[in-house]
């Protein structure tokens, strides 16, 4: 019988054998040989005797996603980066060494602490039975060795729940994307497959390619960092601030990764207002160095006259992208901007809103399917005013700020070169 083993994880127990015992073990492999019998990688240490009176194997949860069709947990369906949860039954009644063992399709894999968790190592202090098991080196075969104690005292029936499956991203393919669960067991009559009980009897992974187009457009630090620009008149004192406009791909269950192909173009509508009234005044955009630490580049182009609009042209270059991020500056003339010291004084708002012009689709032309959302609080957009001045040069006002954009705003500042 296997030794216990607790948090497996592809670790096997080791055997001090003396010199007899190795002997032994030759001998007895001979013997095999020559009477004909086969010896099978990951038999039980003994033969078992006594047997399984009845046993089956559930899926109780193939979790739910977004890709179309996924809604119920126990459709049979189970979408890519997701998992399955199974269930073992038995009852025996004398049974000494038998053996219950899965094993899943290629890619996936078992996930250990599940196994640790679910009764499949039992000291036989309670329940009437004891057991132990071993995880294969690749993480797919699961194999338990149950025998009931001197105690058990009539009909054992032990439950071994919540057995977990781990779906991985690389799994939709030929070879791992269907799969008939099957627990086999094995006693002193022999092997046989267990029944599968509940519903789903088998399983079919189902997978998706998305695009998220998303902006950041509210009060990401105090109010303005004061700079210079020119406007059309040579440089003049400014208030700068910034925006991002995003274009990746979600990381959810079912969503597939995929190569961008270099034509995903987006248009920015951008909009402020001053005391309530749309603000007229001079507006400066700059598309920033900072927008380059993604692997994706992007160029500013189609700039309307007044910098209300502009559109961003998403490039990958051939390279595996991830996503594309686009940091995008608006300068607003300092004497334009309220001191928030006066009795009055309001910050000019600024809100955009992105749309596709050309979606993006994947190098084999695929459109992937489309989400558009808001990237961080709904908010008031950027806001844009004159005030007190804190050490480090930031304009400071009323604004809400979260712990991340605070770290992505001073990483943003520390790369732009000074004075722009």
């Amino acid at each position: 019988m296997y030794a216990s083993t607790g948090v497996i994880d592809g670790e096997y127990p080791t055997t001090q054998r003396r010199g007899f015992s190795r002997l032994l073990a030759s001998l007895l492999t001979l013997i095999l040989l020559v009477t004909g019998f086969t010896v099978l990688g990951g038999a039980p240490a003994q033969a078992a005797t006594g047997a399984f009176n009845a046993a089956s194997i559930t899926v109780d949860n193939d979790g739910v996603s977004a890709v179309p069709g996924d809604t119920s947990r126990t459709d049979g369906i189970v979408a890519i980066r997701n998992s399955v949860v199974f269930s073992w039954r038995t009852e025996f009644t004398s049974l000494t060494d038998g053996v219950m063992t899965q094993t899943l399709p290629p890619l996936w894999k078992w996930d250990a602490a599940s196994l640790a968790k679910s009764g499949l190592n039992s000291t036989g202090v309670t329940g009437g039975y004891r057991s132990s098991y071993v995880l294969s080196e690749d993480g797919r075969t699961v194999t338990a060795t149950v025998s009931a104690t001197e105690d058990a005292g009539g009909t054992v029936s032990v439950s071994f729940p919540n057995l977990i499956a781990v779906v991985p991203e690389t799994a939709d393919v030929p070879g791992s994307n269907t799969y008939v669960p099957t627990l086999t067991v094995i006693d002193e009559a022999g092997d046989r497959t267990a029944d599968i009980a509940g519903p789903v009897k088998d399983l079919k992974v189902v997978s998706q390619q998305r695009a998220d187009l998303l902006t950041v457009q509210w009060q990401l630090a105090p109010n303005g960092q004061e700079t210079t620009f020119d406007f059309g008149d040579g440089p003049e004192p400014a208030i700068r601030r910034y925006s991002e406009v995003w274009l990746t791909q979600p990381s959810a269950a079912g969503d597939r990764p995929y190569l961008w192909a270099d034509n995903a173009r987006v248009r920015v509508d951008v909009n402020l207002t001053h005391h309530g009234e749309p603000y007229t005044g001079p507006l400066g955009i700059k598309h920033s160095d900072s927008s380059q630490v993604a692997l994706g580049k992007s160029t500013l182009e189609n700039v309307a006259a007044d910098n209300r609009s502009f559109e961003l042209n998403f490039v990958s270059g051939g390279q595996n992208v991830s996503y594309y991020l686009a940091v995008i500056d608006y300068f607003v003339p300092l004497r334009l901007a309220d001191d928030l010291e006066v009795a009055g004084g309001e910050q000019i708002h600024l809100k955009g809103t992105v749309s596709y012009v050309t979606p993006p689709t994947t190098v084999e032309g695929n459109p992937p399917g489309q989400r558009q959302a808001r990237r961080g609080a709904a908010g008031d957009g950027l806001r844009i005013c004159a005030g007190d001045r804190d050490a480090s040069g930031i304009r400071i006002g009323s604004s809400r700020l979260s712990q991340r954009s605070a770290l992505h705003h001073r990483r943003v500042e520390h790369k732009r070169a000074p004075g722009i």
